[in-house]
């Protein structure tokens, strides 16, 4: 929902966040300062949680460090993988029928493949989970738990199993966004 990368001549210009986005980051990145190693950004759909972590992942990688964005839609890869683009994030994708480049600061990655080639990638400093829902299923879990001192940052609308537990048990702390009815007053949502 944030502004998009235009194009004017040979010049691209990256995209930025709006207000409300650049809060939510801004907090999530202060309880990372502050050694939470997990924090959970919860923004309605369509709010712009694509825009907020590839803000954080383009934050990351111009500190070094290396990060993986997991999902377990393959239309999901697609649409973080369009957003990287327009935010000049170089990135591959670990999925099946995707090309193999393990040496890219950052990876897009299907949760199930990633399951199945944990042996073969390096561990990243930041995790992206999107959905971070779903979190509470074994198979995300055993990926959860592969890299416990990497920073974990969920992102999700609803942070809720469908069992109605929480996600405590993954993230110290979370960051809500402006609610529905104010996106929806203020323009961002229709």
């Amino acid at each position: 929902m944030a502004p998009t990368g235009a194009s004017y001549g040979n010049r691209r210009v990256i995209p930025i966040l709006y207000d409300f986005q650049d809060d939510m980051e801004s907090e999530a990145r202060g309880m990372f300062r502050e050694r939470a190693r997990s924090v959970l950004i919860q923004l309605a759909t369509g709010g712009g949680k694509s825009m907020i972590g590839s803000s954080m992942v383009k934050k990351a990688i111009t500190r070094g460090h290396s990060v993986f964005w997991i999902t377990h839609r393959r239309e999901l890869i697609k649409q973080v993988s369009r957003a990287f683009d327009r935010w000049e994030i170089d990135h591959a994708i670990v999925g099946a029928g995707f090309p193999v480049r393990y040496s890219a600061p950052v990876q897009i990655c299907s949760l199930d493949t990633l399951r199945r080639r944990l042996d073969k990638v390096l561990a990243p400093k930041l995790i992206l989970w999107d959905e971070a829902r779903h979190l509470g299923a074994v198979t995300w879990g055993i990926v959860y738990n592969r890299w416990p001192d990497a920073w974990h940052c969920g992102l999700d609308a609803t942070p809720q199993r469908n069992d109605g537990t929480g996600l405590a048990k993954f993230f110290q702390h979370m960051v809500c966004g402006p609610p529905v009815q104010e996106l929806i007053e203020r323009g961002f949502l229709a």
